[in-house]
């Protein structure tokens, strides 16, 4: 069973695809009437039509090309925001072909994939939580005010007091220590600190650190949407016109692998 859809967003795509193909079919028939001996790029059929652009969904070549079309000469482009067209677009061709699939839709240019970003909080491979945590030692040394990472925080509100706990075994202090200052030390040293010394595992982890982690700063996202990647496994970038550059985005598959390799 196909997933619930935005009925709304749906209309508003069916919309712009029958729009989109009325205006195809037009063009193809005054070829036809013309003498054109040209094989037609885009099917009369209106099924074959969608399920081709459903199939093509983040290429430019044939999805891309529609998309920026409707876009630029549709009839509700002075009612809709470009951003709400395309996802209907999307929506309605997901639904169309039954797809489970949730491909969300965000402007870079004005920012919306930082805001993306915060919201799903993907499952950051362990080399940029190590990243973040040895550039947030580099930052607070530097005094610059920008957290990467609330490093202060962690412990307060989650490590230290395991750590004072875990203090009263003898077995835990002769593998540790028993000088709080030196835990510390070391946990703002090591982001793995809690899988060595305290057992947790990744879940866990994550659980805790993605509270604590500044989705916003400029250094993770670049990491995860570089400006000079198009295409991976679980986004595209395509820029539809010079206001919308537009990232679509599969939510599942980035959550679990937001650099898409």
């Amino acid at each position: 069973m196909s997933k619930e859809r935005n009925k709304k967003l749906i209309r508003i795509g069916g919309h712009l695809l029958k729009e989109r193909h009325d205006r195809i079919v037009e063009y193809n028939e005054m070829l036809r009437s013309q003498g054109s001996e040209r094989n037609d790029i885009y099917s009369d059929d209106y099924d074959t039509f969608v399920r081709d652009i459903a199939n093509h969904i983040g290429q430019y070549d044939y999805f891309g090309h529609q998309l920026s079309s409707i876009l630029e000469s549709s009839e509700l482009k002075d009612v809709f925001t470009k951003e709400i067209m395309a996802k209907g677009v999307v929506e309605y061709l997901l639904n169309y072909i039954g797809s489970d699939k949730e491909i969300d839709v965000v402007n870079a240019l004005n920012g919306e994939h930082v805001e993306y970003l915060e919201k799903v909080r993907p499952r950051l491979p362990e080399h940029i939580i190590k990243y973040l945590w040895e550039m947030e030692s580099f930052n607070y040394e530097a005094r610059n005010g920008i957290k990467l990472i609330d490093k202060e925080g962690l412990w307060d509100y989650h490590i230290k007091d395991e750590v004072e706990e875990r203090m009263l075994d003898p077995d835990w202090v002769y593998d540790n220590s028993d000088d709080i200052n030196f835990e510390k030390r070391q946990f703002d040293t090591y982001w793995h600190y809690p899988i060595i010394s305290l057992d947790w595992d990744m879940n866990s982890l994550y659980d805790y650190y993605d509270d604590f982690i500044n989705w916003q700063n400029n250094s993770l996202v670049g990491r995860i949407f570089p400006s000079s990647v198009y295409h991976s496994k679980t986004w595209d970038r395509l820029r539809l016109t010079p206001d919308f550059d537009a990232i679509f985005i599969d939510r599942g598959e980035f959550i679990d692998n937001p650099e898409g390799k």
